[in-house]
């Protein structure tokens, strides 16, 4: 499964999800938890069908027993999800059908494994609740809409209003840090799997309907209460093997896609994108070149677009930028050692007629279109590829190359 990304931008202040397989691993050589993020709490979903130390049930907290040489045995409950009258947190499951899950209920709630103070392992919590008996809640192939977005927000705030409450008492003491990821297996996928997803047969069109609805209200619910905590910068989905990977990627896919606030992700890269469409009116009314101005008609369609791209804006970028750097070479009658853009910068550099930075300004762009072209080879980097927030700089860069331009009168 590739990896998706929703940025979260409030007033300045950007966080992350971030969705794929294998973003988390475990290797018995090093005892430890792998992944390129630094995760330092993970939470796993449990069948509720086991008392701590929860040895049965979970195969995520098995490996991670496995890797780590540790035996997680003492467990403290954050929440109880016992359904007692007593109980603030609670679903709307019968007594008939409580009194079929026997002492299994007693086990239900989000739990934490105890660990020293100066411990570096992550907070380990466990989610032991069997979110297949709210399945029972619809029967029928038809599924309340409200009823399900309901139940969805209901058990993805009982986890996060748990969390919270642990983050807010150990924080004083240190336990928990800031700039941190969060990892989450995706708590309500046996919901969906197991029993709706079931009910429906073959109806593709209701079960993709169904993930994306559920993969919407998760997102919404993780968002405000990632942005409101202070100890975590991005939240981790991590999927393993099981599961109907085509749904959950379309579904994330369509939620990244929704998630765009195009003011948000560009900022003011926009206004300046605007700006740039004017210059490149006057350049093109100006330019002997006919070459050049089909470039420049080009890129006024793509930064007149309205839905912008950071990858079609980087791309056609670096095309206009090859194209005026070729016939500032022609202009000063210089010979390029071949025919690309690195070696028109690289002659026009070496002739010194035009100021470093301005070329500075075209090497930008030309290493920030290049990572566009190829945006989808994995890389083992930080940051991985050219975001949102780059796109600023790019019209940056290109404003002060079309200005210089129309002063040379290329």
């Amino acid at each position: 499964m590739k990896e998706i990304e929703i940025v979260i931008d409030r007033n300045g202040l950007e966080k992350k999800i971030i969705i794929s397989s294998g973003l988390i691993s475990f290797d018995n050589s090093d005892e430890s938890i792998n992944s390129k993020y630094d995760v330092s709490t993970i939470v796993i979903a449990a069948n509720g069908d086991s008392p701590p130390p929860f040895e049965q049930g979970s195969k995520v907290l098995r490996e991670i027993r496995a890797s780590s040489n540790r035996e997680l045995k003492h467990w403290k409950r954050i929440i109880p999800l016992c359904h007692k009258d007593v109980d603030y947190f609670k679903f709307n499951i019968s007594k008939s059908e409580l009194s079929k899950q026997g002492d299994k209920v007693e086990n239900w709630g989000l739990w934490i494994s105890e660990r020293n103070i100066d411990d570096t392992f992550p907070n380990i919590v466990v989610f032991n609740f069997p979110l297949w008996i709210l399945a029972h809640s619809f029967q029928n192939k038809e599924v309340d809409k409200d009823q399900f977005e309901l139940l969805l927000s209901q058990t993805f705030r009982i986890i996060l209003s748990g969390l919270s409450a642990f983050l807010s008492f150990y924080s004083q003491v240190n336990i928990v840090g800031s700039n941190q990821s969060i990892a989450l297996s995706d708590i309500g996928n046996n919901l969906i799997d197991k029993r709706l997803i079931a009910n429906l047969g073959h109806d593709e069109f209701s079960a993709d309907n169904l993930y994306k609805l559920r993969i919407r209200i998760f997102t919404e619910v993780l968002s405000d209460w990632i942005v409101r905590n202070d100890q975590f910068n991005k939240a981790i989905i991590s999927y393993g093997g099981g599961i109907r990977t085509d749904l959950i990627e379309r579904a994330w896919d369509s939620q990244a896609a929704e998630s765009k606030d195009d003011n948000s992700e560009f900022g003011d890269a926009l206004k300046l994108r605007s700006t740039n469409v004017g210059i490149l009116i006057s350049l093109a009314n100006s330019t002997k070149s006919k070459s050049l101005v089909n470039l420049i008609q080009m890129s006024r369609e793509s930064f007149q677009s309205n839905f912008p791209s950071l990858a079609a804006d980087l791309i056609q970028s670096r095309a206009l930028v090859e194209g005026i750097c070729l016939e500032l070479c022609k202009k000063y009658d210089l010979k390029p050692k071949s025919g690309n853009l690195f070696a028109y910068i690289e002659r026009l550099e070496e002739n010194k007629r035009i100021s470093p930075w301005v070329l500075i300004y075209c090497q930008v762009i030309r290493v920030l279109g290049n990572e566009a072209a190829h945006y989808k080879e994995k890389i083992e980097r930080r940051p991985e590829m050219p975001v949102g927030k780059d796109l600023i700089v790019i019209h940056a860069a290109l404003n002060r190359i079309l200005s210089f331009c129309i002063d040379e009168k290329i």
